[in-house]
């Protein structure tokens, strides 16, 4: 051992040693963050409810699909102020949307026919969601298509049109969504979902392309 070195403490000592800390905030106005508040702190039950809780206003991009108004009904339960569905086929999904409201009748929502990769169609809709519910505070994108081609037959034009819906599309939304949360200054949360495949690779041929355009965000 080097001369002056500090002989290390043995265990008993570990258990008495004063451990390094840090406030990360205290509360005050220049603090970065306020502590939980005290109903937070005291009762579990509104504490549980206050962290999974959702608040605003949030457009679902492919919204009549299984997944997207699965998450739409958890958001809608979770606290959602206020929905707007996005897809390019809303009709197909009329009964499930109009059994949404009935089940949230306190709650807006509202369906509109969006092509994702249309960026004027998105940056309108997302100008309609706020003209209709004051913000938007909340994207989950879940528009996804896929061609199961065999790689030696599939067309270069399918292989464009599935990442554009799929990669392209999600950035289109997220871009105009970010936009005006900026805009707003409040803040907000935006998720892509991806397939599976994207952490661990499916049966090869029928599966490849969407392995490429849903990657894991």
């Amino acid at each position: 051992m080097a001369s002056g070195a500090t002989e290390l403490p043995d265990r008993d000592a570990l258990t008495v040693r004063a451990v390094p800390s840090m406030i990360l905030s205290d509360g005050s106005a220049s603090s970065l963050t306020a502590p939980p508040s005290n109903k937070t702190a005291i009762d579990p039950n509104i504490g549980a409810k206050e962290r999974f809780s959702v608040r605003g206003n949030f457009i679902v991009t492919g919204g009549t699909g299984t997944l997207g108004l699965a998450s739409c009904n958890a958001l809608l339960e979770h606290g959602l102020e206020g929905l707007t569905i996005l897809d390019v086929n809303p009709a197909q999904a009329k009964n499930e949307v109009a059994s949404l409201q009935a089940r949230f009748p306190h709650v807006k929502i509202k369906t509109l026919k969006v092509d994702v990769t249309d960026e004027k169609a998105v940056q309108d809709a997302v100008e309609e969601t706020v003209a209709t519910l004051g913000s938007a505070d909340g994207l989950v994108c879940f528009v996804g298509v896929v061609g199961c081609v065999e790689t030696l037959e599939m067309p270069a034009s399918q292989w464009r049109k599935i990442i554009d819906i799929n990669t392209t599309g999600s950035f289109i939304c997220a871009q105009a969504v970010a936009r005006q949360m900026v805009k707003q200054g409040t803040g907000g949360s935006i998720t892509f979902t991806s397939s599976i495949s994207a952490h661990r690779v499916n049966y090869p041929n029928p599966k490849r392309l969407i392995m490429s355009a849903k990657p894991p965000y």
